[in-house]
């Protein structure tokens, strides 16, 4: 059995039950992690589409693999032991890379850093945090929302978590799966794969550009909300919520990818000059 084995299969039985939260994280109706089951199935496919360029690498054991495999194991046993699953799914972030530094050597770590950086991504945030950031994210989103809606004609006012259209009996409902956390972890990831994957930034801009990636994402999303105002007020509120609620949502992703693209190209290109 090679290194690689004796490493993952341990790894694998050990998160055994922790994989099983994460995976009904991901399947959860108002789940922010939505996007979850394509990070395995990106990673695999990179892995494959390059296999000819890493098996060239040279494979060694290398210790300090330890340095981040232990504090990782070290959490997941905390996590396990308290009960504490999200504690256990983020020390993956820690072992994962732990493990391929060991079995793998320091020079395919390197070279599969940038992917393996993607787990992050993955492992789904504690409720507490979640919980937190979706309700200020959520009154962001709404009361910014209703202005820009309201500078184009949406006539609407809030009422609590609602948005009240003039001539509507039915108000617009601002579910906390449109408060902006679910934009923001997707464009998040989108936004990771285009800088350290496929675009062409090096240096501290990379990092630059992940933390422009916030406010584009709470941006859009403010941007969705008007525009589900302005729908509902021209068509009515059950056109704003379901047909109109579709298409701003993929309008604004859109929107998001090709900024946070139009930014790493013009970056890439200030780089290069």
């Amino acid at each position: 059995m090679n290194s690689g084995l004796q490493v993952a299969l341990p790894i694998v039985f050990a998160y055994a039950l922790t994989s099983v939260w994460i995976w009904d994280n991901w399947m959860l109706e108002e789940s922010s992690y939505s996007h979850g089951p394509l990070i395995p199935i990106g990673m695999a496919a990179w892995f494959w589409m390059r296999r000819a360029d890493w098996r060239a690498l040279p494979v060694t054991i290398d210790g300090r693999g330890w340095w981040l495999l232990g504090p990782g194991l070290f959490l997941h046993v905390c996590g396990a032991g308290l009960t504490v699953d999200s504690l256990s799914a983020a020390s993956l972030c820690l072992t994962i890379p732990g493990a391929v530094l060991l079995a793998q050597g320091a020079v395919r770590f390197r070279n599969w850093l940038p992917i393996l950086g993607l787990v992050a991504f993955a492992v789904p945030l504690p409720m507490f945090v979640t919980g937190q950031l979706v309700f200020v994210l959520k009154e962001v989103a709404v009361d910014a929302g209703l202005t820009l809606g309201n500078w184009f004609g949406a006539d609407a006012v809030r009422q609590g978590a609602n948005i009240r259209i003039a001539n509507e009996a039915t108000p617009l409902v601002v579910a906390d799966a449109c408060g902006g956390l679910r934009s923001l972890v997707s464009l998040l990831t989108v936004s990771y794969v285009i800088v350290f994957l496929l675009g062409s930034a090096r240096g501290l801009w990379r990092w630059i550009l992940m933390v422009v990636a916030i406010p584009v994402a709470v941006l859009t999303n403010v941007v969705r909300i008007a525009a589900m105002c302005v729908m509902s007020r021209q068509y009515g509120v059950e056109f704003g919520s379901t047909t109109g609620h579709d298409v701003a949502g993929m309008a604004v992703f859109v929107l998001g990818f090709g900024i946070m693209f139009g930014l790493d190209t013009l970056v890439a290109r200030r780089q290069a000059s």
